[in-house]
């Protein structure tokens, strides 16, 4: 069953407020449900998404590609928890660069974390994983953050002022921006 048959049932229809996605399925980001996720609509919501707000010097780079280069620095059996570990963002819309979430009050950013941790259970529920545990959680984290230090090297332009933060050693991969369609 395709993913707009499962979502057209007349017993997945509830009340609140929902988001269309590209195969025209409802998600309902304040109530999802393991039934709603549809891993082709994540896969292209995070191709399309550009990482930095696009500012990166070429084409833009991809959530979706990050996410792929995420699980492939981390173990096989942490891959799955890394590239899911921004998939919440293609059912929010957005991948909100740090500063701008660090900047957000209080109370946005805790509805935001809340949103994105409701997700991320909903999503590890239906890719058939347990919820990671901490030390798990950290691996992504630093796995992640070499991510970071590589794409900052590779995509960004250099910047005059330092980012305020230390970042690891970058992967010894050379990122090169994939189409979309070729990252999700």
């Amino acid at each position: 069953m395709s993913c707009l048959a499962l979502s057209s049932h007349p017993a997945s229809r509830r009340a609140g407020e929902w988001l269309q996605l590209a195969s025209g399925r409802r998600w309902y980001p304040l109530a999802p449900r393991v039934e709603d996720v549809c891993w082709r609509d994540i896969a292209d919501g995070l191709g399309k998404i550009a990482r930095f707000g696009g500012a990166t010097q070429a084409a833009p780079y991809s959530v979706a590609q990050h996410c792929c280069h995420v699980a492939d620095l981390l173990s096989p059996d942490l891959r799955l928890y890394g590239l899911l570990h921004d998939a919440h963002e293609a059912l929010m819309g957005v991948d909100w660069p740090a500063p701008l979430k660090r900047s957000a009050p209080p109370d946005v950013q805790a509805w935001l974390n809340r949103i994105a941790d409701t997700t991320d259970a909903v999503l590890w529920i239906a890719a058939g994983v347990t919820v990671p545990s901490a030390e798990a959680l950290r691996a992504v984290h630093q796995a992640d953050m070499v991510a970071l230090a590589t794409e900052r090297r590779d995509l960004l332009a250099p910047s005059d002022v330092p980012w305020g933060f230390a970042l690891p050693r970058p992967d010894t991969l050379v990122l090169r921006p994939e189409p979309w369609h070729d990252a999700a």
